[in-house]
């Protein structure tokens, strides 16, 4: 299967789990109040997948040219992109480290995340009435917007970041709108299962986009081979 041909496949993918959510916000939409356990229980998920989230993307495995980049070329590898003019977008420095910026905007907005999940779990805390409302499509938005950002040409590495650490927070806002509108835990279990299919969509297009990069490129090493 070629590359574009998978993105397509996973963009497809997203555009349909996009449309159940929405489907499910309209036609299962309740005005009950949640239980505190669905409330703990979905919240607790989502804390969960986030903390696993931060140690993904701090060390991150298959997939990375850390792994698969020296079997094309003797490149250096910096923030796990090849150390080269074209990838300068795709990284930060911070003090004396140099950093991939989607990873680093993951795992920040993963403990964001984590943190506001935390606060809307707890016994104090109620969103106003008409909060989900804006909540499950702003959250969709965010991802989208994400998506967007990673496919284009001629980054800014911390506008990158920000795009990340607001992808994460996307999965977090539809999240809880689909929780409060539904009034169901499943549905928001089920959006959090869509965050894995959207962060995967996420990786595929920045893998894409990083073949692109080598392809126009006339240097040898094609650390991302087609």
């Amino acid at each position: 299967m070629s590359g574009k041909q998978h993105v397509l496949n996973y963009l497809l993918l997203s555009g349909a789990g996009a449309l159940l959510l929405l489907a499910a916000a309209i036609v299962h939409a309740s005005g009950k109040t949640i239980g505190s356990f669905d409330r703990a229980a979905v919240g607790g998920a989502f804390i969960l997948c986030c903390a696993y989230g931060v140690y993904a993307a701090i060390r991150p495995g298959q997939g990375t040219v850390k792994d698969r980049g020296h079997r094309h070329s003797q490149t250096k590898v910096d923030g796990h992109h090849p150390d080269c003019e074209h990838f300068r977008s795709h990284v930060v420095r911070i003090g004396h480290r140099t950093m991939c910026s989607g990873c680093l905007g993951l795992a920040a907005g993963a403990v964001v995340s984590a943190v506001l999940m935390l606060l809307y779990i707890a016994p104090a805390w109620e969103l106003s009435v008409d909060a989900p409302q804006f909540l499950l499509p702003a959250g969709l938005g965010l991802v989208a917007l994400n998506f967007v950002e990673t496919a284009l040409p001629g980054k800014n590495g911390y506008v990158h970041m920000l795009s990340n650490i607001l992808l994460v927070t996307g999965f977090l806002s539809y999240t809880v709108g689909i929780l409060q509108l539904t009034g169901s835990a499943a549905y928001g279990f089920f959006g959090i299962m869509l965050s894995f299919l959207w962060l995967d969509t996420r990786v595929v297009l920045s893998d894409q986009r990083h073949v692109y990069i080598c392809q126009g490129c006339s240097e040898t090493c094609k650390m991302f081979p087609d």
